[in-house]
């Protein structure tokens, strides 16, 4: 049996071990791995998520740099999404009534009351454009309905 020799660094705390030397005579002494491996990939796979949030952010610059999402439609598609709209509408409605009949414990007198309460922005009666619903406080329930659908006349 070999007999190792090692040195010690004394501290105040406890002795530390600065060097095996047995290690190095048998010629078993291997460094240990160091992650560089890992620390490569990582950054290489940094670099390649990098430059495809570049690439998608520039193409989607370019597909959409020309489409204005807020001007009106102008191939009469819109017409087709006006009962659609209206439904929403008056579903929104009833539920900003019932919203205001928990917070008040009745109905209110009129839409005015429950955009004086905040709980609807004033176009909201009136939207969507050309069109009016017609709300009635009744003895323990209410009626809304929509009135009127104006169409817009075709422009020439």
């Amino acid at each position: 049996m070999k007999k190792r020799e090692i040195e010690y660094y004394e501290s105040d705390e406890e002795f530390e071990i600065i060097h095996d030397s047995s290690e190095l005579a048998n010629g078993d002494f291997e460094p240990e791995d160091s992650g560089s491996g890992a620390v490569v990939i990582h950054h290489v796979v940094t670099v390649v998520l990098i430059i495809a949030c570049f690439a998608i952010g520039t193409w989607s610059y370019l597909t959409f740099k020309s489409t204005s999402f807020f001007l009106p439609v102008k191939d009469g598609s819109e017409k087709s999404l006006k009962p659609y709209l209206v439904k929403s509408q008056e579903d929104r409605l009833r539920r900003a009534i019932n919203v205001y009949y928990k917070m008040n414990g009745n109905y209110p007198s009129s839409l005015d009351d429950i955009v004086d309460d905040k709980i609807l922005v004033p176009s909201d009666p009136y939207y969507p454009p050309n069109s009016e619903f017609r709300y009635e406080k009744l003895a323990s329930s209410y009626a809304l309905e929509i009135v009127n659908i104006k169409r817009e006349s075709p422009k020439k």
